[in-house]
């Protein structure tokens, strides 16, 4: 085996916006027995489209499983991005908590007719590396937390996390993106000890 970090991607391209999830398992440089599964998504953006992000991050974590059970057993998993959804909502006490029922409200989030009745469940003990910060994202009408850096809570530590902009940096041209921060995400950083 070569001394080359070895890194395998899988594309996960969900429905819905052309949503997508990437899936990479790495490979320590320094111990090749040691592998990461580390995941980035960006979910479907809409604000009441909570019942599609149910669907879309049943179908990412179902695959993450699949690398992190089946492929490489015992990998520690991160899984980040953009997830376009509060602490409140279904989809991160799903990520969080490894359940969500079928008679959840984020199912009928567009209406009734709307409804899946699906419930799904995931072995994962995920937690938020960066905590709830009262925003990531802040723009004309609406701020709140919409990334995150979930970690594998047993098996990875936060050796630090640095800090966020201050609410006046924030704002100092009103919203976001501005001339000081070229995205409407706030970056989300901090380093990982697995």
């Amino acid at each position: 085996m070569s001394n080359k970090p070895l890194i395998l991607t899988f594309f996960l391209f969900c429905f819905f916006n052309l949503s997508l999830c990437q899936v990479s398992v790495l490979q320590s440089t320094s111990d090749p027995s040691r592998k990461i599964c580390v995941a980035n998504t960006h979910l479907y953006f809409h604000p009441k489209g909570g019942n599609i992000r149910l669907v879309q991050i049943g179908v990412a974590l179902t695959h993450i499983r699949h690398i992190a059970y089946e492929l490489y057993p015992g990998i520690p998993v991160i899984f980040c991005g953009d997830f376009n959804s509060t602490p409140s909502t279904g989809m991160y006490s799903f990520i969080t908590n490894g359940t969500i029922s079928e008679d959840h409200e984020d199912w009928t989030s567009n209406g009734e007719d709307e409804r899946c009745n699906m419930s799904f469940t995931h072995p994962f003990k995920l937690k938020s590396a960066c905590g709830e910060p009262a925003y990531t994202n802040y723009v004309g009408g609406f701020h709140g937390c919409l990334d995150y850096i979930f970690i594998d809570s047993e098996r990875i530590e936060v050796e630090q996390i640095i800090p966020l902009p201050s609410h006046e940096e924030v704002t100092s041209h009103q919203a976001l993106p501005s001339v000081s921060h070229p995205s409407d995400h706030i970056a989300l950083i901090c380093d990982l000890k697995w």
